[in-house]
């Protein structure tokens, strides 16, 4: 029992995009717009379930326009201090 412990877990596959955009679309279909951009932005960012639902608009951070051409992206930051 305590060898299995020490067994590192193995990783698995990610779908393939086309599956996700599928079941986003069946979920668009259905007007569940909420839970499809969830699933999208979810697999976009390799998002858990807990840090989904934890996101919040202060989240999402624009881009210095003064700051230069190397600073021109969106940020979001996942653990808040």
């Amino acid at each position: 029992r305590g060898w299995k412990r020490l067994a590192p877990g193995f990783s698995r596959l990610p779908l393939p995009w086309e599956v996700v955009a599928g079941v986003a679309m069946l979920m668009l279909s259905e007007d569940l717009w909420v839970e499809a951009m969830g699933v999208l932005i979810s697999v976009i960012f390799y998002l858990r379930p807990g840090e989904l639902v934890r996101l919040r608009v202060r989240s999402l951070v624009p881009p210095l326009l003064a700051a230069g051409p190397g600073h021109q992206h969106w940020t979001l930051i996942m653990h808040e201090q």
